[in-house]
């Protein structure tokens, strides 16, 4: 938001909606359908004849876990 400037009202006003709809959302204890499309949306978008899977994370720690945990894994399960 820096980049925006101090209190931008394009940025206060998406605030104060995202605030009316949703404050917390954790992905992983419960299923959201905005999150269930966009992982849908993303695995669409990549080439290929395969079925893809998506892996949403909280944080970069997550993303870094699941990296290591894939690279463990033989490459056809990748």
């Amino acid at each position: 938001m820096c980049a925006t400037g101090h209190c931008h009202p394009k940025v206060v006003q998406a605030i104060k909606d995202q605030s009316g709809k949703l404050l917390h959302m954790s992905g992983t204890d419960f299923y959201y359908r905005p999150q269930i499309r966009l992982a849908q949306k993303l695995a669409s978008l990549v080439f290929g004849n395969k079925t893809w899977k998506v892996y949403l994370g909280n944080s970069g720690a997550e993303a870094v876990e699941a990296v290591f945990n894939l690279a463990r894994r033989p490459a056809r399960c990748i």
